[in-house]
């Protein structure tokens, strides 16, 4: 007998109008990753899951 996939929950989708803080979201980037801006966007509710991330130089050119 085959063992059956694990169930699979549906995400909620975040809509523009949402607030991350109404699902209850956490950002896990909080530094800017390109220049100023922060281009890794990880928003999770399992933030106690994650370790914290690190800033390290950029590994190309401009």
């Amino acid at each position: 007998m085959k063992p059956s996939p694990p169930s699979v929950l549906p995400t909620p989708m975040l809509q523009p109008s949402q607030n991350p803080e109404q699902l209850n979201l956490t950002q896990v980037v909080d530094f800017p990753t390109n220049g100023t801006n922060i281009l890794n966007l990880i928003l999770t509710d399992l933030n106690q899951h994650y370790l914290p991330p690190l800033a390290t130089p950029s590994q190309g050119t401009q």
